[in-house]
C-alpha cells in the first residue's frame, strides 16, 4: 500500500505539473496575440512571466499529487464486482509457485550441482559428509519473484578456523566461477554466487562453511562463522528446515507474507517470518481460509513485533529482529495494523495490499 500511494502521487504530481506549464504557456501566448502583438521569439522573451509559469507548475503538480492520492484510496475503497479473497491469494499463491519441474528450475538445479561438486572436488580432504541444502526451496516457502539455493559444507576441525574456511571457500569460487555471467561476493555468513540466467533474472546461490557441534549427524547442530561481529554463531539447518514439514497452510502463508512485504516495502526481515508463521499457526491448531489464515498471519507477526527479541530455534542468543530498528519495528507493526483494520471494513482492500506485485 505505501509503495502503491508513492508511487500514484509521484505520477500525479508530474503530471500535473507538466499539465500547469503546458495551460500558462498557451494562456501567455494567448495573450500575447490578444495585445496585438506578433508571435516571434523576441516578443514571446519580452513578455514572458517565469514568475506566473512557475506558480501555475506548483499548483498543477499540487492537484496532480492530490489527484493521485484520491485516485489511490477511491480504488482501494471501490467496492464493484463480487469479490472472493480466497480465491485471490490462491491466485497468487499458483502465479508465483515455483515450478521445480519446468526448464528454468532444472537449469538452476545443475548450476548449484556444478557449484556443490567443485567445492566437494577442491576440498575433498576438508570436508565431511555430504553438504546440507538449506532455504526457501527446500522449505517449500519459495517465490519465484524472488529467492535464493542456500547450501551448507561442514569442514573438519584441523582445517583451521572458520574465518579461514570462509576465506578460501571465496577465493576458489571466485577463481573458478567468477567473470562473465557470474559475481562472486564475501558475505557475512555465506560466500553468494550471483548467475545470470538467459532470460535476465539472478540465480542467487549462498554457500555456508559450518562446522559440527557435538554429535551434530544426530542433532543437526552446527557453528558458522559471522564476519561483521568477528564471533562464531550456532545455527541447525536441519531444524529451519523441519520448520513448515506437515503444514502447508504455513508454507501458503510464509509465502504470502513475503509477495505482501515486497509489495509493501517493509523491513521485515525474512528469518522473522520463517519462525513466526509456523510457530503460531501450529500453536493456534485447527484449520482455515487462506483469508483467515492470512489475518491470523499478519496480526501473529504484528504482536511479536512488540518484544524486544524474537530468539531463533537454532540459537537462543540470536535476535530475529536484531536487524530492525525501533522505528522499523513501529512503522512495521503500523502498517500491519493500519492494513488489517482497513481490509476488515473493505475486502476489495486486500487488492491494494498486493498491488505492487501485481503491476
Amino acid at each position: 500500500m505505501v509503495k502503491n500511494v508513492k508511487k500514484n502521487l509521484s505520477t500525479g504530481a508530474c503530471a500535473g505539473a507538466g499539465i500547469g506549464f503546458v495551460v500558462d504557456l498557451i494562456s501567455q501566448l494567448n495573450a500575447l496575440t490578444k495585445a496585438g502583438n506578433s508571435l516571434t521569439w523576441e516578443n514571446f522573451k519580452a513578455h514572458y512571466d517565469p514568475q506566473r509559469a512557475i506558480r501555475y507548475t506548483l499548483l498543477g503538480a499540487g492537484l496532480g499529487a492530490g489527484t493521485g492520492l484520491l485516485y489511490t484510496f477511491l480504488a482501494a475503497e471501490s467496492t464493484g464486482e463480487p469479490f472472493n479473497q480466497n480465491d485471490f491469494l490462491r491466485e497468487l499463491l499458483v502465479k508465483y509457485k515455483v515450478d521445480p519441474s519446468c526448464n528454468r528450475s532444472k537449469a538452476d538445479w545443475q548450476v548449484v550441482r556444478k557449484v556443490c561438486a567443485f567445492l566437494v572436488r577442491t576440498f575433498a580432504d576438508t570436508l565431511i559428509d555430504e553438504p546440507i541444502p538449506g532455504g526457501s526451496s527446500v522449505r517449500r516457502t519459495a517465490n519465484s519473484t524472488a529467492f535464493d539455493y542456500d547450501v551448507a559444507f561442514v569442514v573438519r576441525p584441523e582445517a583451521g578456523t572458520l574465518e579461514k574456511s570462509q576465506t578460501a571457500f571465496y577465493e576458489a569460487l571466485t577463481k573458478e566461477f567468477s567473470g562473465s555471467g557470474c559475481t562472486v561476493r564475501l558475505q557475512n555468513r555465506s560466500v553468494g554466487l550471483l548467475f545470470d540466467r538467459p532470460d535476465g533474472t539472478i540465480l542467487k546461490i549462498d554457500v555456508l562453511p559450518a562446522r559440527g557441534r557435538g554429535d551434530y549427524r544426530k542433532t543437526g547442530d552446527l557453528t558458522i562463522w559471522d564476519r561483521r561481529r568477528k564471533t562464531p554463531l550456532k545455527t541447525n539447518v536441519r531444524k529451519h528446515n523441519r520448520m513448515t514439514v506437515g503444514q502447508p497452510q504455513a508454507r501458503e502463508m510464509v509465502r504470502l507474507l513475503k509477495l505482501y512485504k515486497d509489495a509493501s516495502g517493509l523491513p521485515l526481515p525474512t528469518p522473522l517470518v520463517n519462525q513466526i508463521i509456523p510457530t503460531a499457526l501450529k500453536k493456534r491448531g485447527g484449520s482455515s481460509s487462506l483469508a483467515g489464515n492470512f489475518r491470523f498471519s499478519l496480526a501473529s507477526v504484528a504482536k511479536k513485533l512488540n518484544n524486544q527479541a524474537v530468539k531463533d530455534i537454532a540459537n537462543g542468543n540470536n535476535n530475529l529482529c536484531g536487524s530492525m530498528s525501533r522505528r522499523d519495528k513501529r512503522n512495521v507493526q503500523e502498517t500491519l495494523l493500519d492494513d488489517l483494520e482497513r481490509w476488515t471494513s473493505n475486502p476489495q482492500y486486500l487488492k491494494t495490499m498486493f498491488a505492487d506485485v501485481l503491476c
